[in-house]
Formats: structure tokens, C-alpha cells, sequence
């Protein structure tokens, strides 16, 4: 089975009973008018919308499986303080210093084969859900333009090999989230993100939401942070659960899909059959070996094919030196690639000759050809 095959296998399936793979939430939405879903604007963030199943009464919990193209560290994700070492060899420039929203883990997954996921987002040939979007009441109504990020749009197809999930490391302290400078998360916080946060930053708490990413390689769930291989490697096949909101801001729209959890169910085999080519891969290409005696192939000809009219208004001025070429036929070809084969440049000069010698005899018959007429004039 390809990895194709086992892509599609656990982007059906359904892990626990409240996901909805985001392929049937498609499907539902493409076949028609359908008052099953509609958008639930958030109370804290009026610029904030996700999608919420009108059957169940709560936000919808999709599910799709990806295969990972890279992750950050699924501890500290960028948030790097002043004075550590980023891991993983970060580069500079990707660290985030300070407490924020921009601080998170990041995962990034590879869409090059399998763009399912665009196409959930917008199909061109049937509705979708960024589709759907307009026939809501109240999204969107100044008319602003989708935001670049992650648009599933025909113009933006050259990002298509890749699609960005994130889940930030912090979340703004509220009245709701932390009482008494005290507040609750289900995990094991980073030493980082914990010195950041209250009671050291009244301002910031750890995200009570951020992404659980576990591994059932070995057998069991385990949390992927607590074994030996607790980083997501490229061609990890994992089974994402997440919710999908719409965010209006000043400029523009965006579609997000936010992690839940994530869990690694399987690996690409690098040793099987691609399903398709890169640009790279010269399988099937005939290269020449060392030790191999040079020699020429016959060079094609046009027999079957229509030669365009001397008139045709695109012939242009290469016109003469095609025709020139059809007269050098293979042997000739052949004979004068051996006169010189070690100087190439020769063999251009003995092909060339023969060209002028062919293009002379032309019009030396021509020029009598013309002669004959003129004299016959006369007569």
C-alpha cells in the first residue's frame, strides 16, 4: 500500500467520537445547501470565528492525517530567552526573545503529493468551505481580501507544497484563566516559558491549549515529549485533531486550523515506489559510462511530420538554416564526428562545411537553373 493509500486510510478514520474527518466536512458542504454548519463568532475576539456544528452545539472537531516536512521543538517551539541556546540549531532570526502570542510551536507539514487539505479549504471545481464562507451572515461584510497565508487560492500555488499549523506557547492572563496568580495547564511546562510567565510576568500564563502531540509506534499512546524520539522528523505520517477558525483583521481574512493534538502513526518508506517525479530523479535517462567507445545515433528525421509552409509568418530568419540542416544526413554526421572525436569543436567545423558545401551546390543549381530561363526568354 502506498503511503498515499495510508494517508487517505487515517484522514477517514476517526480516533475518537467527536472528530469529523475534514474530507466528509467538505463533502457535506460541496453537495449542497446544509444547515448543519455555520460559524460561532467568539465573545472575546469579535474579529474571531470558527466552524460550529449546529447537531452537536459546539465547535467542530475536525481530523485529517499529513506527513511531516519539519517541527519545531515540541517543548520550547522558538521561545528562546535572552541568553540560552536555541535548540535544534535555530537560527537566530527565528527566535522569539519575549512572551507572546507569536511564540509557538510550529509544525509544518508536506503537501507535494497529497494537497487534500487545499483542497478541503477551496475546491475549484465545487464549493468548499472558504466558499461556504460567503453565504454566512455577518462574516466578512466589508468585502476584505484573503490573506496570502496558507490561501488554498489558484495564485498562490507556488506555496502549495507545504502547509503551517501553529500553537502558541502563551496565552494572555484573564479573570477566567488564572486566579490568586495561580493557574492550571495538563502538562509539564518548559523551565523557558514558566520563568515568563505569573507570577515572573503578570501579563502571561502558559496556553492552557497547547497541541498534545503523542506516538503509537512502539504500541501504546505516549506522550512524544517523554520518549527517547521526542521530536517530529521529516516523513512521520501523523494524524492531526483540530478545530478551524476564521479570522477577520484590519487588512484581510484568513483560514487557521488549530491543533489539538496531534499523534505519529506511521513513517514514510523512503525505499518505495514515488508517485511522482522530481526535477532532480533522471531514472529512466540513458547516461553514458566511462570506458564506453562515442558513437551516434542516427539523428531524427521529419519524415512524418508536415513541414510548415514557407510562408508561415513565424518562420522568421532561421528559416535558411533549417532547411541547410535537413541536408546533413546521418552518415554524414557520423563521418564527421570520427574525423575529429576528441576536438568537438571540429566536428561543428566538419558538420558546418558541409552545410556551406550543400547551401553552394543549392544555389550554384539555382543560379543555372536561372540562367537557362533567362536565355530561353530571349529566344
Amino acid at each position: 500500500m502506498s503511503y498515499l493509500s495510508t494517508l487517505d486510510h487515517w484522514s477517514r478514520s476517526r480516533l475518537s467520537g467527536d472528530e469529523t474527518p475534514l474530507l466528509l466536512i467538505a463533502e457535506r458542504i460541496s453537495t449542497g445547501p446544509s444547515s448543519r454548519y455555520t460559524l460561532q463568532r467568539s465573545a472575546e475576539y469579535r474579529g474571531l470565528w470558527q466552524l460550529w456544528d449546529t447537531d452537536s452545539d459546539s465547535a467542530v472537531v475536525a481530523t485529517h492525517a499529513f506527513v511531516i516536512d519539519f517541527a519545531s521543538d515540541l517543548k520550547s517551539g522558538n521561545f528562546v530567552p535572552d541568553g540560552e541556546k536555541p535548540p535544534n540549531d535555530m537560527l537566530d532570526y527565528q527566535c522569539k526573545r519575549e512572551p507572546g502570542l507569536q511564540a509557538q510551536i510550529s509544525l509544518a507539514f508536506d503537501t507535494r503529493e497529497d494537497m487534500s487539505v487545499y483542497r478541503c479549504v477551496k475546491n475549484c471545481h465545487c464549493q468548499a468551505i472558504e466558499d461556504w464562507l460567503f453565504k454566512v451572515p455577518d462574516f466578512n461584510t466589508l468585502k476584505k481580501p484573503r490573506s496570502s497565508w496558507m490561501s488554498p487560492k489558484k495564485d498562490n500555488e507556488a506555496n502549495h507544497h507545504r502547509y503551517i499549523v501553529n500553537s502558541s506557547l502563551f496565552q494572555k492572563r484573564t479573570a477566567f484563566n488564572c486566579s490568586d496568580g495561580k493557574y492550571t495547564v495538563g502538562y509539564e511546562v518548559h523551565p523557558w516559558v514558566e520563568r515568563n510567565c505569573v507570577p515572573h510576568n503578570r501579563s502571561w500564563i502558559p496556553n492552557p491549549s497547547l497541541v498534545s502531540v503523542m506516538d503509537r509506534l512502539t504500541g501504546p499512546l505516549l506522550d512524544i515529549r517523554d520518549i527517547a524520539e521526542s521530536d517530529l522528523d521529516q516523513g512521520d505520517i501523523v494524524k492531526m485533531k483540530f478545530k478551524v477558525t476564521f479570522s477577520v483583521t484590519r487588512s484581510n481574512w484568513l483560514t487557521t486550523l488549530v491543533p489539538i493534538q496531534v499523534v505519529r502513526v506511521g513513517r514514510v518508506d523512503a525505499t518505495a515506489p514515488q508517485n511522482s517525479t522530481h526535477s532532480g530523479d533522471h531514472e529512466g535517462v540513458v547516461l553514458l559510462k566511462p570506458g564506453t567507445k562515442l558513437t551516434l545515433v542516427p539523428e531524427l528525421t521529419n519524415q512524418k511530420t508536415e513541414k510548415r509552409k514557407r510562408d508561415s509568418p513565424d518562420w522568421g530568419d532561421v528559416k535558411e538554416e533549417e532547411e541547410d540542416y535537413a541536408y546533413v544526413t546521418a552518415s554524414q554526421a557520423v563521418k564527421a564526428q570520427e574525423s575529429d572525436l576528441t576536438d568537438e569543436d571540429g566536428a561543428v567545423r566538419v558538420i558546418a562545411a558541409t552545410n556551406s558545401e550543400n547551401k553552394g551546390k543549392r544555389k550554384a543549381t539555382d543560379d543555372g537553373d536561372k540562367r537557362k530561363r533567362n536565355i530561353k526568354a530571349r529566344r
